[in-house]
């Protein structure tokens, strides 16, 4: 893929004073004059995958000029491991450069390059590897004839207020840019609720018939994983006079087995006409009233009692009763949530009543997670918008959503209400904003290793992305993830003037 990007910062020019500069490792020589300065450039540019830091002296003709070339994945912000450079140049739109470079290390190559001419020149950076090829273009270098014509055409430009953070560090960390956009954003309600089970996704097991209930086994809990089909537990009344299990079975199973002889009977009397329709439906009805009771009690019956079964796979929401307890017929014993559907419940005050009718879904967090979750990402369905009012003077708002592994019924959360009200915005990722003294502040990259801290006005925010007013402008690029080591590399130090050193 062939891209051409224009940079996103004006080049930075540092002064660079040679005492210190004979430390740098790409320094040529360390025999400098203590009176010459030297300066260096760079600039930060994108294609569709990668970020290119390209720093550099300024070059001059007839010389060796090296320079470094920074790539850095933009998918996870890691330097690039593989792959070879090219880098063409050209002068009044002739090829005069043209070579390709290896590696030196993880992310950086350092190219050398010889150019005799002077004036302006053209640099195409081509990476390619395995998968890929990108290119990113610098429409405008100028080659000086010697170094006191290249000083003489610089204007130096010193920010104090820079926070220096190398590519090396930010390979380290979890680290990510990001430009700024106006984007779509929808009017925001903050309030809180609570996750619960859907209607329809819970069932009940209950008891049968009367006695004492034993589970299967102790290890049964709150939290537990069921299967449809399972058994629970059983109801004994073994030892009752009134409701013997075994005694029950036994006459069923006894009037089944005398109803279905009678019914053999009828079939072969009714051929000869022995006995009229009438007298054989009897025998029929009989015989099919007594299986349906005898398969009732046959299909539950053990000798522990009467066999309480698993009616649906899922977890056990509560426990009604204790090992040995005695139960009635139809008393509950446990119920079971399936948990693929839940339901977000927004409790909302009643002086959004008016706005109610707008919401239309919702971003949450939970009291013990940093995660924001989107309902229309989770097959959202509003269900109902306050029309009563709870017991806390509240006006509950229910949205059902599907359910993912780590939403567990119960939990407390966070929410941001969605409203059709729209407006573009000025939108920065909520990880991306620090907080300072009641002050809100990012950190907004000037090149690929200088930063600078920058105060903002901040308005409302759905829980991912946050509502800028003033600080910022669009197009600026600005750090989203790992801002606090910025905060903590500000706090030991500024851009060297000493210059880069890896």
């Amino acid at each position: 893929m062939t891209k051409k990007i224009i940079p996103f910062f004006l080049f930075s020019v540092f002064l660079w004073n040679c005492d210190f500069h004979k430390n740098n490792s790409h320094a040529e020589s360390e025999d400098h004059s203590d009176d010459h300065t030297e300066i260096f450039e760079s600039y930060t540019l994108y294609s569709e995958n990668f970020e290119l830091f390209f720093e550099y002296q300024p070059f001059i003709s007839r010389m060796k000029n090296e320079f470094l070339a920074h790539y850095t994945r933009l998918k996870d912000f890691k330097p690039v491991t593989e792959g070879d450079l090219t880098i063409k140049i050209f002068q009044n739109k002739m090829p005069v450069f043209n070579n390709t470079f290896h590696l030196s290390k993880p992310g950086i190559f350092e190219p050398e390059i010889i150019l005799v001419d002077t004036g302006i020149c053209r640099i195409v950076f081509e990476l390619q590897s395995k998968n890929m090829r990108e290119t990113i273009t610098i429409d405008s270098i100028k080659v000086f004839l010697d170094e006191e014509s290249a000083e003489e055409n610089q204007i130096a430009t010193v920010h104090h207020e820079e926070i220096y953070f190398s590519k090396e560090q930010s390979w380290k960390i979890d680290f990510e840019t990001q430009p700024i956009s106006n984007q779509p954003f929808e009017d925001i309600i903050r309030t809180s609720g609570q996750i619960i089970s859907a209607q329809g996704d819970e069932q009940m097991a209950t008891a049968n018939n009367q006695g004492n209930f034993f589970f299967t086994t102790l290890k049964l809990t709150p939290g537990s994983k069921v299967k449809k089909g399972d058994i629970l537990g059983y109801v004994s009344g073994n030892r009752l006079l009134g409701s013997n299990t075994s005694q029950q079975f036994l006459i069923a199973k006894t009037e089944f087995e005398k109803a279905e002889a009678d019914m053999y009977r009828a079939e072969r009397l009714i051929r000869d006409t022995i006995i009229t329709q009438k007298d054989y439906l009897q025998y029929k009805i009989k015989y099919e009233q007594s299986k349906q009771a005898y398969q009732l009690i046959a299909d539950q019956f053990s000798r522990e009692g009467i066999k309480i079964i698993a009616p649906k796979t899922g977890l056990v929401k509560e426990l009604y009763v204790s090992n040995g307890l005695f139960l009635e017929a139809g008393s509950p014993i446990l119920k079971i949530a399936e948990n693929k559907r839940l339901l977000l419940r927004a409790d909302l005050s009643q002086e959004y009543a008016v706005r109610i009718p707008e919401i239309i879904s919702a971003n949450f967090r939970l009291s013990f997670s940093k995660q924001i979750f989107e309902t229309s990402l989770l097959n959202g369905e509003i269900l109902s918008l306050g029309r009563t009012i709870s017991s806390g003077y509240m006006m509950p708002v229910y949205i059902e959503i599907d359910n993912k592994d780590f939403l567990v019924p119960g939990s407390y959360a966070d929410i941001w209400l969605k409203t059709t009200s729209k407006k573009y915005a000025l939108l920065v990722p909520v990880s991306s904003i620090l907080e300072e003294q009641g002050n809100y502040y990012v950190f907004v990259q000037l090149s690929g290793e200088s930063f600078e801290k920058r105060y903002i006005t901040v308005a409302k925010s759905n829980g991912k992305k946050t509502e800028v007013t003033g600080g910022l402008f669009e197009g600026e690029r600005i750090v989203t993830k790992g801002a606090v080591n910025i905060k903590l590399a500000s706090a030991s130090s500024s851009l060297p003037s000493t210059g880069h050193v890896h």
